[in-house]
């Protein structure tokens, strides 16, 4: 994907990134990541724990889960966003994601900075 939004029309805040040129958040350039230096103060959001297979997936993630400072749950597209503008998420999990789920969100946390894998 090269153009990608998040648009959280509720609270009047949109994210666009454009490969190339970055990500802004209402027009205002979004500079970096704030990100932790260290896994374990890191805040982790995932839209829930139940999206994890049982067995090798939902065990990678419960190791996740004791790893870091505290997970979250529940914010969907919007934890990609608050993670692009450093807000408080420092690290989003998910599984079972479709391309439709997640390719809007590819240039807006890669614009910021962030990678996604």
């Amino acid at each position: 994907p090269i153009i990608g939004i998040i648009d959280q029309c509720v609270l009047n805040e949109r994210w666009l990134g454009i490969v190339g040129k970055g990500t802004t958040l209402n027009g205002k350039p979004v500079t970096k990541l704030a990100g932790c230096s260290e896994l374990k103060e890191s805040m982790m959001y995932a839209t829930t724990p139940h999206m994890f297979h049982p067995g090798e997936e939902s065990d990678k993630f419960e190791q996740m889960c004791n790893s870091v400072k505290r997970p979250l749950y529940g914010a969907d597209c919007y934890a990609y966003a608050i993670l692009a503008s450093g807000f408080g998420a420092d690290i989003v999990v998910e599984a079972d994601l479709g391309l439709y789920d997640y390719c809007a969100l590819v240039p807006v946390v890669e614009g910021a900075g962030g990678v996604m894998t």
